[in-house]
């Protein structure tokens, strides 16, 4: 059996699921050696796997992305041990003085990448070997096929010409690759390529194992039985819980303790208001989405059963709609309780105001291992109840993390939650961007909604309520229609203000140049076919409708407010004006609508901020990370654990 190790960063200064303590990576190297197992470089181990000659106990050492910590960290014990190593470097931040992305979470200084001298005095020794993991360590299944080959080809040729030596091992970020990708790296001329969940002796999708904080030394162990290469050879094992399960029933594991511990996947509630289609509903849907590949994930909604509800079924989560019609309905509360205690939960994961609230302080009645919960506005509700206001503060107590969407979101947890910065995590919302994708979808608009297909269409995704800017928006809608007469508005959502809006939109003379298309639960097929999407709020988070457009490559005219400038370049990827001033926001539509090319612009370096930096697989990754966390520090006590 042989076994090749995923590391990313060997760090005391750290304590995220990404990192492993320097006496716990010393630890695991010692365990292998003592235990006789053969460190082997990697070009020598995938050539061994590749020609089904590797032995019985042989292994290589990796790491991702090039953490500086590589070099300070872990390059010491590696040549104390005689132990080889190959590091895939992100190369556009090798020798860049910034963070990696994914670390926003992390104090700057345990973030930073390698400098190019470091990578340099590694490679003359020649214990460690350099192989790619692209440019900037973007999905590379959901960018184009340019950009995709530039990133593989081009990173390549940048390492070659800064190590002088041929470049030979490529690493999958995000552990995706498909056919095409998979052919792209071997015209490249690689000729090892790495993935974690990866099966089978193939070169260009060699396995890993990967090793994190979380791992202590009886699963480090249980890795490296036999059961450990059953993980890459037995299909439909996802991970070392299916591993797990699949010993147990043979009834042969050599490690029946670690084999038990293993078998039981993490149990998770998210706990929701309602399941309506809304920003923070579409951000759940993709988090449970991509989290049940780590955690049996069920769902909780506090009022009866919402149109997201089949699509959570169909993505595999259990839905249990509570029926509570208020704080005071005792049997509702009753039935969430039971859920959480006969669930089993491990952690629950509550989302908005008054699930956060009534979710929270069951999960900690219930004694459940660890909550969190997620803000996703800035508590702009707060001036309108004092007594809201002071409940939420008290129940955020209970929780031993708060993700906050932003930094502005952050920054108002902190000052205004009461919410130590300590328990403050930044996990900003993501976006699937093979859903939300450019697409022509002017052929679907008129067939649906009328629209004509080459009418200016401005769309509006929002819930009609008052903190959306409604009130805003069509006043300065009924300025576009004077310079463009064929322009028309598409608002898509519905609320409370319903009525009102219509009725605003008759007397702005506005009915035959507006569609309220109401709730939609195929919002990707509209967004693609609209000129520019509008957002009035007089507060926001990190708008999910925003992140929907940047990702369909339209561009975007929003309101300066909360979390939007964060997501938002104004200039770039669209246009910010300053809340309820319909005359700037009209200005603003009116300059993309009557120049296509400058929008064409701004919808592509959209789309690309959006692979970049808000993709849906880096929040479920950053999410899973936290879970995993809390769970082994055992819930309430890694409070003590400072991000």
């Amino acid at each position: 059996m042989s076994l090749i190790l995923e590391y990313h960063s060997v760090s005391d200064a750290r304590r995220d699921a990404l990192s492993v303590g320097s006496a716990a990576f010393e630890a695991q190297m010692s365990d292998l050696l003592a235990r006789g197992w053969k460190p082997l470089p990697l070009a020598d181990l995938a050539a061994r796997i590749g020609a089904g000659r590797d032995g019985a106990r042989e292994f290589s050492v990796t790491f991702d992305d090039g953490y500086r910590d590589n070099h300070d960290v872990a390059w010491p014990i590696l040549r104390r041990l005689g132990v080889p190593a190959t590091i895939f470097l992100a190369v556009d931040y090798v020798g860049a003085d910034r963070a990696f992305p994914w670390d926003d979470h992390v104090r700057i200084g345990a973030s930073r990448a390698l400098t190019w001298e470091m990578v340099g005095a590694m490679a003359a020794e020649g214990l460690v070997s350099f192989g790619s993991h692209t440019n900037s360590h973007p999905d590379l299944t959901a960018i184009d096929e340019d950009a995709a080959r530039e990133e593989i080809r081009g990173s390549r040729t940048r390492l070659e010409e800064r190590l002088g030596a041929p470049v030979t091992a490529f690493c999958y970020p995000h552990s995706r690759a498909n056919a095409r990708v998979k052919e792209m790296v071997r015209a490249a001329g690689y000729t090892i390529a790495l993935r974690s969940g990866a099966r089978g002796r193939d070169p260009l999708d060699l396995p890993r194992v990967g090793v994190y904080r979380h791992t202590g030394s009886r699963e480090f162990r249980f890795k490296l039985t036999r059961l450990g290469r059953a993980l890459r050879e037995q299909p439909g094992l996802r991970g070392i819980g299916d591993l797990g399960r699949a010993a147990l029933r043979r009834g042969d594991s050599p490690d029946a303790p670690a084999a038990k511990e293993a078998a039981r996947r993490p149990r998770v509630l998210q706990v929701l208001t309602c399941l309506e289609p809304g920003g923070a509903e579409a951000m759940v849907l993709d988090l449970s989405r991509g989290l049940a590949r780590h955690a049996d994930v069920s769902v909780a909604c506090l009022k009866g059963e919402g149109a997201l509800a089949p699509a959570f079924r169909r993505a595999g989560n259990p839905v249990h709609a509570l029926g509570i019609e208020g704080v005071r309905h005792a049997a509702g509360l009753w039935r969430l309780l039971d859920l959480i205690r006969s669930g089993r939960f491990d952690l629950v994961h509550t989302h908005l105001l008054h699930a956060g609230i009534v979710g929270r302080a069951l999960a900690r009645l219930a004694r459940v291992r660890a909550i969190v919960h997620t803000q996703h506005n800035t508590l702009h509700w707060e001036t309108d109840s004092l007594l809201l206001a002071r409940v939420n503060r008290a129940t955020l107590r209970f929780a031993d993390r708060v993700i906050a969407v932003g930094e502005t979101v952050a920054d108002r947890v902190a000052r205004h939650g009461g919410v130590p910065q300590g328990r403050i995590v930044t996990i900003r919302n993501g976006v699937d961007t093979n859903r939300f994708r450019p697409a022509d979808a002017r052929g679907f608009l008129a067939e649906a909604f009328g629209v004509p297909p080459d009418a200016p269409l401005v769309g509006a995704v929002a819930g009609l309520r008052p903190v959306k800017g409604h009130d805003v928006l069509l006043p300065a809608m009924q300025e576009v229609v004077r310079v463009l007469p064929a322009a028309r508005l598409l608002l898509v959502g519905d609320g409370p203000l319903r009525g009102a809006i219509e009725e605003e939109i008759a007397a702005r003379g506005l009915s035959d140049r507006t569609i309220l298309a109401g709730t939609r639960t195929d919002v990707e097929a509209i967004v693609p076919g609209c000129d520019v999407i509008a957002l009035s709020s007089r507060e926001e988070g990190v708008p999910v409708s925003v992140l929907e457009a940047m990702a369909c490559a339209v561009p975007v005219v929003a309101t300066r407010v909360g979390g939007t400038p964060e997501v938002v370049a104004d200039g770039r990827t669209g246009l910010l004006v300053p809340p309820g001033d319909p005359d700037a926001l009209a200005g603003a539509l009116i300059r993309l609508l009557r120049s296509p090319e400058e929008a064409r612009v701004m919808g592509k370096e959209g789309r690309e901020a959006a692979l970049e930096r808000f993709s849906t697989e880096a929040m479920v990754a950053r999410t899973w990370a936290l879970y995993e966390t809390l769970l082994a520090g055992r819930g309430r006590r890694a409070r003590r654990v400072r991000d």
